[in-house]
Parts: structure tokens; sequence; C-alpha cells
């Protein structure tokens, strides 16, 4: 992974556990739930599937960050 794929792919993972924690602690996810989520995250990443989804985010925001 190159520098500015890290650069995009931190922020991103950094807002999908806050949104990830804000939905535990408010009770619309069970924590067992989002131990599952995360685990299922993990596995993703490690398959072929997971350099498909980071692909699909950077277009999606370069889409959004070049006017």
């Amino acid at each position: 992974m190159n520098t500015s794929s890290l650069n995009t792919t931190m922020p991103i993972a950094v807002i999908f556990g806050i949104v990830t924690l804000l939905l535990v602690r408010s009770k619309d996810v069970k924590f067992w739930e989002a131990l599952c989520i995360g685990i299922f995250g993990f596995y993703v990443a490690l398959t072929p599937m997971g350099w498909a989804v980071v692909g699909v985010i950077n277009w999606l925001l370069g889409g959004f960050l070049h006017h």
C-alpha cells in the first residue's frame, strides 16, 4: 500500500471506528455484534476483496475531493 492510500485509509478507518463505537454506546448495536463486524472486516481485508473495497473507497473519495 502506498503512502497516499494509507493517508486516505486511516481517516476512513477512524471514522468507521467512531461510528461503530457510538452505535454500541447508544445500544443500537450490541458489543458482540460490533465484535463480529470487526472480525468480518479483518477477514475481508485479508482477501482480494479487501483491495476492491479500498479501490472503491478511493474512487468515491477522489470524486468528492476533486471538484
